[in-house]
């Protein structure tokens, strides 16, 4: 058996991971800096939230410990499985550098175990989509070889696009570089960004929430038209923060705007990208925005 493992920056929902068989290591989160709540397990997204929106608290997160990946892949490995894992993207966090090490333990104890860890190069909605085509793949019978063949090419054919309330949080959390400088007192800006090849950069920066959204569908349609994607060769999905209704109003719009079915939308789907904790340190509660990657029969 493949046993599929993700960390918790994945946002994939609760009753998938436990409906397909898809292994979730926690990242930890804090609201005071000396005490840590295991993302999901011990802080639920809603308590998280209350807190960010109706107290104002500014929380941080925390990367899984090397025992923390290591325990999980021993017990998988013990029970003579193999393991395929994935990160959060490197730039954002030090999962992958956790996961990795405890890689090397299992690999200096025994040279031949049937495990591979890789750096996602995504993170929220992109990374649940890269879970979702991990469970597709094992599920149509590909092998622990004929997997980790197609893992680089599907991590960075991953894309997302997205836009914040504001670039407070943002800025707090060190991830805007430069911008920091130029934006410094125009926190009310709201910028287009953009995750790519493990790098987060800004495409754009809107002065509204509307005009801000409007942006993240004007790049998804510039995209399609001027290279050689097929919007058929992918698999979409929207990832919304705090405000539920506002994730709605953006998946009907996306669908009216492009011939694609959101992975959500599909029948019986029980697949739908709430963004979490990890995530919305950096971000805020209102992140919004919409994830694609290739489907795995074409990387």
């Amino acid at each position: 058996m493949i046993r599929l493992m993700s960390d918790s920056a994945c946002d994939v929902p609760i009753s998938y991971a436990k409906e397909h068989q898809v292994e979730i290591i926690p990242l930890y989160i804090t609201f005071d800096g000396e005490h840590y709540q295991k993302d999901r397990e011990e802080l639920e997204r809603d308590d998280f939230y209350h807190k960010m929106v109706e107290e104002k608290a500014y929380p941080m997160s925390s990367l899984p410990s090397v025992d923390d990946y290591y325990q999980r892949f021993k017990e998988a490995l013990d029970a003579g499985d193999s393991v395929i894992c994935v990160t959060i993207t490197s730039t954002l966090s030090g999962s992958y550098g956790s996961a990795h090490t405890a890689y090397d333990m299992i690999k200096e104890e025994n040279p031949e175990a049937p495990i591979a860890v890789y750096d996602s190069l995504q993170n929220t909605a992109s990374q649940a989509l890269v879970v979702e085509e991990m469970v597709r793949m094992r599920d149509d019978g590909l092998s622990f070889e004929e997997m980790n063949a197609k893992m680089p090419a599907l991590l960075d054919s991953g894309v997302i696009v997205f836009t914040v309330g504001s670039l407070e949080y943002l800025r707090k959390g060190g991830r805007i570089g430069k911008l920091a400088t130029t934006a410094a007192g125009k926190l009310n800006l709201r910028p287009l960004l953009i995750l790519e090849h493990g790098k987060l950069g800004i495409g754009g920066i809107s002065r509204t929430r509307k005009k801000s959204i409007e942006d993240v569908y004007n790049h998804v349609e510039k995209v399609f038209a001027s290279s050689q994607c097929n919007f058929d060769d992918y698999v979409f999905t929207v990832g919304h923060g705090y405000d539920a209704e506002e994730g709605e109003d953006f998946r009907n719009t996306f669908m009216e705007r492009f011939p694609v079915t959101l992975l959500e939308r599909k029948p019986d789907s029980d697949f739908i990208v709430e963004i979490g904790p990890v995530s919305a340190v950096h971000t805020g509660p209102h992140a919004l925005g919409v994830a694609y990657i290739k489907k795995y029969e074409l990387v």
